[in-house]
């Protein structure tokens, strides 16, 4: 239900995600109606027309074209988008043909229909929201007390109801009105479950474009300084060092001018992802900013450790671009700096760490810890 849903949805209605909801609900709403509306065309069948066929065919007169305007009003907004007018345009169509319903079958004091006027009101309040709501409310309340006014005091309503079937459709538009009513708190609460699923997708999105590097998916630099800090807040003596990794590509230059920006995006992409490949679990990997990265590395209680780390950072990004070229090779150089020896906020492990990381870059391919 929820595609065929998707599938009436006018360009309109994307505006705001209020909107959005609203004409979702809308939409649920009229096919709800719609099928409501067949249904009752068979029970007449089954149960009315085998009885009295005139009373059927007078009943299936004002059923049948009511089927089809909910059909019209589901691709109007299909194709204009404006929501709130077809709302509106249904719920007075719905109190027009309901005050007929009441006016044709002995008033208020008589009518089978009774049960059935407060479904406008309902539907109002879910898509037209509470101010609507409210004004449908009153109109549909004064019209009821005028109606009850005039027969209170001796207006004559026709009433073209078989007394013979009375009871069973009293008993049936209790039944419809109880079930629209069901019907239309479903859809509203399953608009609004997939609103708020929605919702919070974006809010994950969102979440995730703030504190990721758009390119190569690895954090950004903000959320690398948050993450380390909290880290070296966190901090004890028996933890270790918490090592702070720089990596300058070297001569990453040339890729851009020889084969475009596009090919050195991808193979920014590639070495994060080597990056990230060949690093722990408890490590960190970040873009800098250009073609320079970072990592944090937590625990790490002895230089053959780290040592390791680097050779293996510089081995990954030395490996040749394939997807570029066989012979395109890239090189880096690494800065490493060292909390709380060094530096004790992420700012300035960063800046101890780049210092370093110059060191190495007059010799290329090689790191360097900061002194």
């Amino acid at each position: 239900m929820l595609k065929l849903i998707e599938y009436f949805l006018g360009p309109h209605a994307y505006l705001t995600q209020q909107s959005l909801n609203r004409a979702r609900t809308l939409i649920g709403m009229l096919m709800i109606l719609f099928g409501g509306l067949i249904v009752y065309s068979v029970f007449l069948y089954f149960t009315v027309y085998r009885q009295s066929v005139v009373i059927a065919i007078d009943s299936w007169l004002f059923v049948v074209p009511l089927a089809l305007l909910m059909a019209m009003l589901l691709f109007c907004v299909r194709l204009t988008g404006h929501y709130l007018a077809v709302a509106n345009v249904l719920v007075c169509l719905l109190i027009v043909v309901l005050g007929g319903a009441v006016y044709v079958t002995g008033g208020p004091f008589h009518t089978p229909a009774l049960p059935l006027v407060v479904v406008p009101v309902v539907i109002a309040f879910c898509i037209a929201g509470r101010s609507a709501g409210l004004r449908w409310a009153v109109a549909v309340m004064i019209l009821m007390w005028v109606a009850t006014v005039l027969q209170f005091n001796g207006f004559d309503y026709p009433n073209i109801s078989d007394e013979k079937f009375l009871a069973s459709v009293v008993l049936m538009n209790w039944s419809v009105a109880y079930l629209a009513i069901v019907a239309i708190v479903m859809v509203y609460e399953s608009i609004n479950i997939r609103a708020q699923h929605e919702h919070q997708e974006k809010q994950r999105l969102f979440h995730h474009l703030a504190t990721h590097d758009s390119l190569t998916g690895v954090s950004n630099r903000m959320s690398f300084e948050n993450l380390l800090n909290k880290k070296c807040a966190a901090h004890t003596e028996g933890d270790g060092f918490i090592a702070v990794l720089f990596i300058d590509l070297d001569d990453f230059k040339p890729i851009n001018d020889r084969y475009g920006h596009a090919t050195g995006d991808v193979a920014l992409s590639i070495i994060a992802e080597r990056l990230s490949a060949a690093m722990r679990l408890t490590d960190h990997v970040a873009r800098i900013g250009g073609d320079e990265f970072a990592v944090m590395a937590e625990h790490i209680r002895s230089d053959s450790v780290l040592d390791n780390m680097a050779t293996k950072l510089l081995t990954v990004i030395e490996q040749p671009l394939t997807s570029i070229g066989p012979d395109v090779v890239v090189t880096a150089s690494i800065g490493v700096a060292f909390y709380p020896q060094h530096a004790r906020t992420a700012e300035d492990l960063l800046k101890c760490a780049d210092h370093a990381m110059y060191r190495a870059k007059q010799e290329k391919a090689r790191y360097r810890i900061y002194q």
